[in-house]
């Protein structure tokens, strides 16, 4: 029998596993808008030991005909401190 302590423990590890997921693939992340034709150009990520934990991807779409390529930032947070 697992006492309050080991199930807390592993409920932690199972949040935090759920949370760097999102934040290694936040096009994964639900209800979040699709990257459908958009290409990753670039990841950053900060993780310290307490505070927040964010990633930053960007990502680009050229369009046929256009000039440039439009330049989508999508930034995703886990707030491991308070959690």
């Amino acid at each position: 029998m697992k006492s309050n302590s080991e199930n807390r423990y592993g409920e932690f590890r199972e949040l935090e596993r759920t949370a760097r997921h999102y934040l290694m693939h936040p096009d994964l992340t639900p209800k979040a808008s699709s990257l459908d034709g958009w290409f990753l150009r670039l990841q950053l990520w900060h993780f310290p030991s307490f505070s927040a934990h964010r990633s930053w991807f960007i990502y680009q779409k050229r369009e046929r005909g256009a000039r440039g390529a439009q330049t989508l930032l999508r930034q995703t947070t886990w707030d491991y401190a308070a959690d």
